[in-house]
């Protein structure tokens, strides 16, 4: 029987295009094919690689064996970022839980002691500007969405209730927050009073005239987060969310100015610092200059990793 899908046939499909098999790698490049998906370890991070990205030949003497040492290093990056990025993430859905309590004064600590119009006049009309049709149901639906899986959670839950949000009107958010995705925290920290953000902001040593450019940092590395979650390479990410405000809170920071806009290595810089880590960006700048693939290659992707500064 014919396999549909045969990495056999695309390793020779690529020594046609002009990479380097042998009898050596052939084997290694069929593992590859076969357990990493083709649409991404190939066609996605082949593309530094090309000679003719239209025709997708490869550049002379290319070998299966640089592609995957590239694939492996901007996976490793991934993961590396990621665990970083959940350090910023507990930061942040604690620091939300704590400002909302002291914020809007909820002495027991739950959300559901205040009346449902309070939430619906104080806290859903600044988070409308981000999601405009959340309502009261959406809102406290997604801060219990995930109680059920933490095991914190399970001294709160009144059993006697059938309703799947009012079983948990007794669990306090600083537990709550235990279960929060980056995005939740994300969209109650613009849902926070000014006053709130900006005892967030005084907890991370940035000042309050920073807050647009903080959210514009929460908005990139939540796009980071998701690349990296839904396996994206990590190299061709480009920051949408860009702003005055981002750079003036990268300027505050380091005291550097970028000439043009924050790309990868800025926005590792950020999470290095935000994160508590000290050697995120040099080490990857250390493992990409070990990476061993062809030096016009490499040379093309340095733009990455070298900060734009003046």
């Amino acid at each position: 029987m014919k396999l549909v899908i045969d990495p056999w046939y695309e390793v020779n499909r690529l020594k046609q295009k002009g990479l380097l098999v042998t009898k050596k790698n052939t084997d290694l490049l069929a593992h590859f094919l076969k357990n990493f998906n083709i649409n991404t370890f190939i066609n996605d991070y082949s593309e530094p690689f090309y000679l003719d990205k239209t025709k997708q030949t490869y550049l002379p003497n290319t070998k299966p064996e640089e592609i995957i040492a590239f694939y492996k290093f901007d996976k490793d990056l991934g993961n590396h970022l990621l665990r970083d990025i959940l350090v910023i993430e507990k930061i942040i859905n604690t620091t939300v839980a704590t400002e909302i309590i002291n914020t809007y004064n909820i002495k027991d600590k739950c959300l559901f002691s205040l009346p449902n119009s309070f939430i619906e006049s104080r806290i859903l009309p600044n988070l409308h500007r981000i999601e405009p049709k959340t309502t009261y149901v959406k809102f406290i639906y997604k801060l219990i969405k995930y109680l059920p899986t933490s095991p914190e959670t399970r001294d709160y839950i009144d059993r006697n209730m059938k309703d799947d949000i009012l079983k948990w009107k007794k669990c306090p958010l600083d537990i709550v927050c235990l279960t929060w995705s980056f995005s939740v925290s994300f969209s109650l920290f613009i849902a926070l009073d000014t006053i709130g953000q900006e005892a967030i902001l005084k907890n991370l040593d940035i000042p309050h005239n920073l807050i647009g450019g903080f959210i514009y940092f929460l908005k990139n590395i939540l796009l980071l987060r998701n690349a990296v979650s839904h396996n994206a390479p990590i190299f061709k990410l480009r920051f949408k969310a860009q702003s005055n405000g981002l750079n003036d809170l990268y300027y505050f920071i380091f005291k550097k100015h970028i000439k043009n806009e924050l790309r990868l290595s800025h926005i590792i810089e950020l999470i290095q610092y935000f994160s508590g880590t000290k050697m995120l960006l040099s080490r990857t700048k250390y493992y990409f200059d070990k990476l061993a693939i062809n030096e016009t290659v490499k040379n093309k992707l340095n733009h990455i990793f070298i900060e734009d500064n003046e």
